[in-house]
């Protein structure tokens, strides 16, 4: 199964994105942002290929 990361620059941007994923009925998950990526808060969201 194919998913995006979606990667921010601080909490507040993730908390914010989660709120509006919520409210579009969307599915995903919150999860520390892998080690791979540097630029970011610490904290990113895994959304499946199908929801796009």
């Amino acid at each position: 199964m194919n998913y995006y990361i979606i990667v921010f620059k601080n909490t507040l941007d993730a908390m914010t994105a989660e709120k509006i994923l919520k409210q579009e009925g969307m599915i995903f998950k919150m999860m520390p942002t892998p080690t791979a990526i540097t630029q970011s808060c610490g904290i990113c969201i895994r959304i499946e290929e199908k929801n796009t």
